[in-house]
């Protein structure tokens, strides 16, 4: 027995694998963990809060959330002016969008503590202002990463960099050509409201409210250099085909190389499905990293056709420059979905997916988890969608029921694994080794008749990743009759499954199980030692009829077993 100490807000999933000595080459290696077995715990620490309360003014040239501003108008003849500071930022509101001919810049002056300083920067294009000292001893000191917009009127927002608690006067404002030359210059010369919120994530519309479903996620950046983490919302679990469905996740990363990254940097984010199972509740194929092993497509002979996918994209969302807000080394920004389902989305459950990328002006995208300028590194494995702990229900499922596969890792003659007879008829194993024979022979001895979960996991050597379903462990049962040989039944009741267990003892399961072989099945376990260890000890056809049942944390109930012959 062992205790550990390792943070994981909300349902963060840790694979514990209780080996004691496994070579210094094999650690810190992504992928499968070497030694085992082990099991998968979760989390308990409350959700990470946001700063608050937030400024709640959006980029984008409009001036309609000025309204709840309304002491930071300043006035103003031909122009009206809007300015106020948080905790963090200058915010600036120009009400003109008609830029006179040869303007290039725009610059802005405050005064801070008897020193006049100037903030000059083209709203029109994400490149940062350049900072510089007026008086006394004018200098140029810094570019930092502001953002504007021009539409309707012209926003921006800089970041305060010093003298954060000071009184800042806005002095002036003036449009330059691109030789820096005044081509309108206004003078202000009024103090700016002062607010105590800081910068954060603002949506264009009210955020979904206490109805929606709410969970937490997370996943690695640059190549494990850092980490993104998200609130999500969800506007409902049941899904209706040609309806709309509202996703949104409050996110945050925590990145290496945030000093060096340029202003003009964005997000785009895909949202996709995968299937569980079918309306008829057949478990069925579903994305990357989770069909290794098994197939619910199948050649006419009855052989497993698999790694394959049956996920499918159902939105995208963009993160523009002047959305993402920089706060020491966060990067904080919201992503909102808003998704028209499609009119023949077919019944079943399904489980949500996004894949990020970023991008730096013109240049290609490139995923959150790959080395790009948010952070390097080589901690991460082959991540690709990161699946959310959300289980969707599309339509009407008929009793959902899952692949329930037994003595995987107890492998006869290079097959591995027996499903039921109540499963064979759509679905299939594939070990990737050699086809699996019609009859699985074993010596007598004790093996485990707890189930094995195919389509729950990456199953790969270089990958590794939480299950797709978010079961609840401890949590469902297991009931188990053996009938021997000789005739006679055992019946052995019923019992609790209290945890996941996944891997073996192998420090290389290649030399186990084949090079190309799947690793990491998830397997219920009871840890009772009648089903853990059951004693096979007649020669001879056993004829095992194992059922039970197992929830997700949503309260989603999976059957699963039958008739399996050994």
């Amino acid at each position: 027995a062992f205790s550990a100490r390792i943070y994981g807000p909300g349902q963060t999933p840790f694979w514990v694998s209780p080996a004691e000595d496994i070579d210094t080459a094999q650690r810190g290696k992504p992928g499968s963990l070497p030694g085992g077995p082990g099991t998968i715990v979760y989390g308990n620490v409350s959700i990470p809060s946001l700063p608050s309360p937030t400024t709640q003014l959006r980029i984008d040239g409009q001036l309609a959330d000025w309204v709840g501003y309304q002491q930071a108008s300043l006035g103003g003849e031909d122009v009206a002016v809007w300015a106020l500071r948080n905790n963090d930022s200058l915010y600036i509101a120009l009400d003109t969008a008609e830029l006179p001919e040869k303007f290039a810049k725009l610059s802005i002056t405050i005064v801070q503590s008897n020193t006049t300083y100037s903030y000059t920067l083209d709203p029109r294009i994400q490149q940062g202002a350049t900072l510089s000292r007026v008086d006394p001893r004018p200098a140029e000191l810094d570019t930092l990463p502001a953002v504007g917009a021009i539409d309707a009127a012209i926003e921006v927002r800089i970041p305060l960099t010093f003298n954060t608690n000071a009184e800042i006067i806005f002095d002036s404002w003036s449009f330059l050509d691109d030789k820096d030359r005044p081509l309108v210059e206004t003078s202000i010369g009024v103090s700016v409201l002062s607010v105590e919120e800081f910068d954060g994530i603002v949506y264009p519309s009210a955020p979904l409210g206490v109805d929606a479903q709410k969970f937490y996620i997370a996943g690695p950046l640059g190549g494990g250099s850092g980490h993104w983490w998200a609130n999500g919302r969800a506007s409902t679990l049941q899904l209706t085909a040609g309806d709309s469905w509202v996703l949104e996740l409050n996110t945050v990363m925590e990145a290496q190389d945030l000093d060096a990254l340029p202003s003009d940097v964005r997000m785009i984010v895909q949202l996709g499905l995968q299937p569980v199972t079918n309306g008829a509740g057949e478990q069925v194929a579903g994305g990357v990293n989770n069909n290794s092993g098994w197939s619910s497509v199948l050649t006419r002979t009855g052989l497993a056709i698999d790694n394959i996918r049956g996920d499918f994209v159902i939105g995208e969302a963009v993160v523009q420059p002047q959305e993402i807000v920089r706060r020491g080394d966060k990067l904080y920004f919201p992503l909102r979905f808003t998704v028209q389902l499609p009119p023949d989305l077919p019944d079943g459950l399904y489980v949500p997916h996004i894949l990020g990328f970023v991008q730096v002006g013109d240049n290609s995208p490139i995923p959150w988890h790959e080395n790009n300028p948010l952070g390097t590194g080589d901690a991460a494995s082959r991540v690709r969608p990161v699946r959310l702990p959300l289980t969707l229900t599309a339509g009407v499922v008929e009793n959902p029921r899952l692949l329930w596969a037994l003595l995987f890792d107890q492998p006869s003659d290079g097959s591995r694994g027996i499903l039921p007879q109540e499963d064979i008829t759509h679905s299939a194993l594939s070990n990737r080794v050699r086809f699996n024979s019609p009859t699985y022979i074993l010596p007598p001895g004790t093996y485990p008749i707890e189930p094995y979960l195919p389509g729950q996991m990456p199953n790969a050597y270089d990958s590794s990743g939480a299950g797709v379903l978010p079961l609840l462990l401890p949590g469902g049962r297991l009931s188990a009759a053996i009938l021997k040989p000789d005739g006679e039944t055992d019946d052995l009741g019923s019992v609790a499954i209290v945890q996941s267990q996944l891997s073996t003892s192998a420090d290389d399961e290649a030399r186990r199980f084949g090079a190309r072989g799947v690793v990491d099945m998830l397997r219920l376990a009871s840890l009772n030692r009648q089903f853990n260890a059951y004693n096979f000890e007649q020669y001879g056809e056993y004829t095992i009829t194992l059922t039970g049942d197992v929830l997700d944390i949503w309260g989603n109930s999976f059957s699963g077993g039958g008739t399996y012959h050994l």
